[in-house]
């Protein structure tokens, strides 16, 4: 059981050619999963609906100013997360496919973004977050449906 309502978020595959941008989190006091990598997005606001969060969220951690039209649902579900008190946290997240060109990617929140591929990401695993971590190995594996070819 959990004290309160689950914490909707937002979150984005980002993609290039097979490649998935993932966001080096900063490493400060405050920050949840410090120095680690994970999806970009976050909380969603009040009323604030799943594409218009994840629209947000990129235009503030990245160079990307999207219109709904870029942006493919794929899945959403209850996910058991860890707060930065330690405290078991329910999230409900809400999780988009994007397919960029690295040329039109920068990155303004935390400490930059690393490429994560098939061929590289057991190098990068334990630094992930584990709901990043299930989201990319699932994307990949062909588990997530709806995406388009790109």
């Amino acid at each position: 059981m959990f004290s309160r309502e689950a914490i909707r978020t937002a979150i984005a595959i980002i993609e290039n050619k097979g490649d998935i941008f993932l966001q080096k989190r900063d490493n400060v006091p405050g920050v949840t999963y410090p120095g680690m990598l994970m999806l970009f997005g976050g909380g969603l606001e009040d009323q604030e609906s799943p594409q218009d969060g994840i629209i947000r969220e990129l235009k503030e951690e990245t160079s990307l100013d999207l219109d709904r039209s870029k942006l493919h649902f794929l899945w959403d579900q209850d996910f058991v997360g860890i707060g930065l008190d330690g405290e078991k946290i329910l999230r409900h997240p809400h999780v988009f496919h994007l397919a960029i060109e690295e040329d039109d990617f920068e990155v303004y929140e935390g400490a930059g973004y690393v490429r994560v591929n098939t061929d590289n990401f057991a190098q990068y695993k334990e630094n992930t977050t584990p709901f990043s971590a299930v989201v990319i190995e699932n994307f990949w594996k062909g588990v997530i449906e709806n995406v388009p070819a790109n």
